[in-house]
C-alpha cells in the first residue's frame, strides 16, 4: 500500500488512519490480523512514527483494531459492535459506515420551536438564551437495519433558513448543511448518562418504557467557538457501543 500522492485538508494522522481503515475494510488486513510494526506502516505512508501512532489511536478508539501490550496492534475480530466514538467527531452515520455496518435513517421528524421548549433550560455551556428559536430534527439511526439511536438535535434557525433546511434534512447531512451555512463543527462538550427509556426513545428502539438507555446530550460548537448544535441522543448500548478514551493528552 502506497502514501496517497495527494491528501485532503484533514490532519495528516486521520488521512492515515482512513487510508488504513480502508485497507482493513478492502480485506488487505483481515479481522485477527497483526498490522505491521508503527515504524514500517510510518515507511508506507510516509510519514513520521507520532502520526502513525495517532492514526492507529483513532483506529483503536473507533473500534477497528486493538493493541495488545508487547504484541502489537491487531485488526478487530469477531462479531464488533459498532461503535461511536465521542472523542472523533463523525456524524453517527458516518461512524456505522466506517465500521462496515450499513447506516440508515428512519422515522423523520422536523418542526420548529423554541430552544427551552426543544431540549430543555439551562443546559450548561450552551451560551444560547432559551427562547432561541430552533430547528428540531428527530431521527431514529439504524445498523444493518437495527434502531441503535434515538436523536433529537436542536440548531439555531438563523443558521438554516436561507437554505431550505426542511427539505433537505430529510436524508441530507446536517454537519454538511452547518458547513455550507458556514458553521463548521469543531469539537463538543459532551456529558453522559444512564437513564430509564423516556416514552418517545422507547418506541423509536423497539425497547419497553424505562428500559436502560445511555444518554448523550452535546453542545457541538463551530470553528468560531459558536454553539450550533444541542444534541440530546439516546443510545441502545446492547446495540452499539459509545466508546471514550481517555489519555493524558486529552486529558
Amino acid at each position: 500500500m502506497m502514501a496517497t500522492a495527494t491528501r485532503n485538508r484533514q490532519p495528516l494522522y486521520r488521512q492515515v488512519a482512513e487510508e488504513i481503515r480502508q485497507a482493513v475494510l478492502s480485506g488487505v488486513w483481515p479481522p485477527g490480523e497483526r498490522l505491521p510494526s508503527e515504524p514500517d506502516l510510518a515507511r508506507r505512508h510516509a510519514v513520521s512514527r507520532a502520526t502513525v501512532r495517532e492514526a492507529l489511536r483513532v483506529l483503536e478508539q473507533d473500534g477497528i483494531v486493538v493493541a495488545i501490550r508487547g504484541q502489537g496492534t491487531f485488526v478487530r475480530a469477531g462479531e464488533a459492535l459498532p461503535h461511536v466514538g465521542i472523542n472523533t467527531l463523525y456524524s453517527i452515520t458516518e461512524a456505522i459506515r466506517k465500521q462496515g455496518y450499513t447506516p440508515s435513517t428512519t422515522e423523520v421528524r422536523l418542526s420548529r420551536s423554541r430552544l427551552g421548549e426543544a431540549i430543555g433550560p439551562g443546559r450548561p455551556g450552551a451560551s444560547l438564551p432559551a427562547e432561541e428559536p430552533v430547528a428540531v430534527i428527530e431521527r431514529t439511526r439504524r445498523a444493518d437495519g437495527h434502531p441503535v439511536a434515538y436523536t433529537l438535535d436542536a440548531v439555531p434557525l438563523r443558521l438554516l433558513d436561507q437554505l431550505h433546511w426542511e427539505e433537505r434534512l430529510t436524508d441530507g447531512s446536517l454537519f454538511d448543511l452547518l458547513r455550507e451555512a458556514g458553521a463548521e463543527v469543531d469539537y463538543t462538550h459532551t456529558r453522559l448518562y444512564a437513564v430509564g427509556a423516556p416514552r418517545e426513545a422507547a418506541k423509536r428502539l423497539d425497547v419497553a418504557p424505562g428500559a436502560p438507555l445511555l444518554l448523550c446530550e452535546e453542545t457541538v460548537y463551530d470553528r468560531k467557538d459558536r454553539p450550533v448544535v444541542l444534541a440530546r441522543d439516546y443510545y441502545r448500548t446492547d446495540r452499539i457501543e459509545v466508546l471514550v478514551v481517555r489519555d493524558r493528552k486529552n486529558g
